[in-house]
């Protein structure tokens, strides 16, 4: 675990030095984002689609109601099947569109990026271990660690790049 952690550390402190390889993080960092943003897109038209679906049948329902013979009492339960249904597209609709706002919010400038990385290495060693390990976990959403090739992939998290980007500005 330490010599992962002490790679992690080395690749971030990369970072902020190797102009490629920061190039090629942040478009990383961006692409992700935007990879999940597009996820949630589809998630809300697919949505969407189920809350309009039930929504007319409803109404199609009240329109065929006979104020003469009442409702029966398939209908009544079809009736009551949709309105629950539909509070649970909404209340769906509406936590995936407050994550959609929320990815949007934490977006990376490039700006952002390079506060955190490139301040990274002259303060890293300043650093308390608790604020180390905040740093971190700040820092990395993932690590994945690929056996047959021997490779390790970092994953960053962009609101924890957000968030230093704002304390180091």
């Amino acid at each position: 675990a330490q010599t992962i952690e002490k790679f992690v550390v080395d690749q971030i402190r990369k970072i902020g030095k190797d102009v490629v390889l920061f190039e090629q993080t942040y478009l990383n960092a961006g692409r992700e984002i935007e990879n999940k943003l597009q996820a949630l897109d589809q998630d809300k038209l697919i949505n969407q689609n189920k809350l309009r679906k039930h929504t007319d049948e409803m109404k199609r329902l009240i329109e065929n109601l006979s104020s003469d013979t009442g409702i029966s009492l398939p209908v009544q339960s079809r009736m009551a099947d949709l309105q629950e249904l539909i509070l649970t597209d909404e209340k769906q609709l509406e936590a995936l569109l407050k994550e959609i706002e929320a990815l949007k919010k934490i977006r990376l400038t490039k700006k952002d990026f390079k506060d955190v990385f490139s301040s990274f290495d002259p303060v890293w060693e300043t650093l308390s271990i608790r604020e180390q390990v905040r740093i971190i976990r700040l820092l990395i959403e993932q690590i994945g660690y690929d056996g047959e090739k021997k490779k390790i992939a970092i994953t960053f998290r962009p609101a924890g790049i957000k968030c230093l980007a704002r304390e180091y500005s």
